[in-house]
């Protein structure tokens, strides 16, 4: 990790804690303090807190951290809140911990999934729908109207309604009395599986999706796309984005290893930094799934890739390779429940999850 102020750069090595996950999944910067938020499916991770040339590792040996895997970060004010797989975390400005779940507060379950703060209220995602806390009552609601949904991404617009992004079905829009659905099927959204949400500085909705971007003038009811196909994004697998409205540009990050992007609006294009490498990009539907899962490449195929299927002990149960662009996988005799299937080519690999259900 470097920090690039014009004056100092300095790295932070992940091998220092031996066995832990290299993948950062969430940061948040305060001054001159850094919090790292890591972990993954087959390593643990944790909280790691950067002042200067000092660094900090909390973990549930060494702290009230509930679980060693960090999704979310977000600071409001003194607080700093942490989301985890199994509760939310608040350190106050005392450094006091307290860890909020379904025993304390009204989720139905407490694998955070994003975290989103305006005006006194933080919204909190899950797999199971959206969950606030209010700052002035210090009371938590669960939003029935949006219940039982896969959340992964949530936004205020200026009037205080709340658009909602979800892993499966598309794009929510919620004013505190009706949610209102947009999807393929009903609005120009190019995929259903969104990534995440922001605005530009004319309002504009940008949706990150698994199938490109999209633009959403909510004054006109219009919508644009991007993809590989018509922009130079580096991938239509987009994992997230961010508006500058220093620069007027927005930054667009792609999975996969396949760099960024970025649009810029007076030129309205977008150069990426995406090189030619042995990279292939793989998409896993449906998701969850029956009794099979398609693992379909999204970019030409000139080798053969292997892939396999791990429990949440990290147990290999299904494992096999393909060369071809569509591969399907009978699921149907593994139980329900949550799983990790590995897609290797070469030196590219990549690591996905997907959910078993029998419905």
């Amino acid at each position: 990790m470097y920090k690039l102020n014009g004056d100092t750069h300095y790295s932070f090595p992940f091998d220092v804690f031996p066995g832990v996950s290299r993948s950062a999944n969430a940061i948040a910067i305060n001054n001159d303090s850094i919090w790292v938020g890591s972990g993954d499916f087959f390593n643990p991770g944790g909280l790691t807190l950067i002042c200067q040339d000092n660094y900090y590792f909390y973990t549930s040996q060494n702290s009230d951290l509930p679980i060693d895997y960090v999704s979310s970060i977000l600071l409001v004010n003194d607080d700093i809140w942490i989301g985890t797989s199994i509760g939310l975390v608040r350190i106050d400005k005392n450094n006091i911990w307290t860890v909020y779940n379904e025993n304390n507060t009204p989720m139905p379950e407490a694998d955070i999934t994003c975290l989103y703060f305006k005006n006194g209220i933080l919204w909190v995602g899950t797999y199971y729908g959206v969950t606030r806390y209010s700052y002035a009552t210090d009371q938590w609601e669960y939003i029935e109207d949006i219940e039982e949904v896969d959340v992964t991404a949530l936004l205020c617009d200026e009037n205080e309604n709340l658009w909602i992004g979800t892993g499966f079905y598309g794009l929510g829009y919620y004013n505190g009395d009706s949610l209102q659905n947009y999807h393929i099927e009903n609005s120009g959204l190019i995929d259903n599986r969104i990534t995440g949400l922001t605005y530009n500085d004319k309002k504009d909705l940008w949706v990150s999706t698994l199938g490109g971007i999209s633009v959403f003038d909510q004054s006109s009811d219009t919508w644009e796309n991007l993809t590989i196909l018509n922009s130079g994004l580096a991938s239509s697998m987009i994992n997230c984005l961010a508006y500058n409205p220093t620069t007027e540009k927005m930054i667009i990050g792609s999975y996969a290893n396949m760099g960024l992007s970025v649009y810029d609006p007076f030129s309205a294009s977008i150069d990426n930094n995406r090189k030619e490498k042995n990279n292939y990009v793989f998409d896993l539907y449906p998701n969850p799934a029956q009794d099979y899962v398609n693992i379909e490449t999204l970019e030409p195929l000139s080798n053969e890739y292997s892939w396999s299927i791990f429990n949440i002990n990290g147990r290999e149960i299904i494992k096999g390779e393909s060369s071809n662009a569509l591969t399907k996988i009978n699921i149907s005799n593994i139980p329900d429940g949550l799983y990790m299937i590995k897609i290797k080519c070469r030196e590219s690999m990549q690591t996905k999850k997907i959910i078993k259900l029998n419905r």
